[in-house]
């Protein structure tokens, strides 16, 4: 079996990934990572701390934040950072990454 380089792309099947994401492929991590940001920024509080935890999340399996990120090419660290500097990005980025993965209750959530 061929190991790749990035833990979310090693192949775990007969067939292992010998090239680069194909394009439908990116289309969807790059439709991913819009829909998060847009979440992000919305009006919507409960949408935005899904996707406070969403970019949190360290995990690597297909459809998390870092897995969108290796496919895109992109350091989700860095990208982190980035949305952390803009006016109410990520803030609480810290709060939900600690929680555990627990979601707050709606009524948590409009109260802060």
């Amino acid at each position: 079996m061929v190991q790749s380089n990035t833990p979310a792309l090693a192949s775990r099947s007969l067939f292992p990934l010998a090239k680069a994401p194909d394009y439908g492929v990116r289309k969807l991590a790059s439709a991913m990572l819009i829909q998060a940001l847009r979440d992000l920024y919305g009006k919507d509080v409960l949408w935005r701390e899904d996707a406070r935890q969403w970019l949190a999340s360290s995990e690597v399996d297909p459809g998390r934040f870092s897995w969108v990120c290796s496919i895109l090419g992109i350091s989700p660290g860095v990208l982190r950072r980035r949305l952390a500097e803009t006016p109410h990005g990520l803030g609480g980025l810290e709060r939900a990454s600690t929680r555990g993965g627990q979601r707050k209750s709606p009524e948590d959530l409009q109260s802060s």
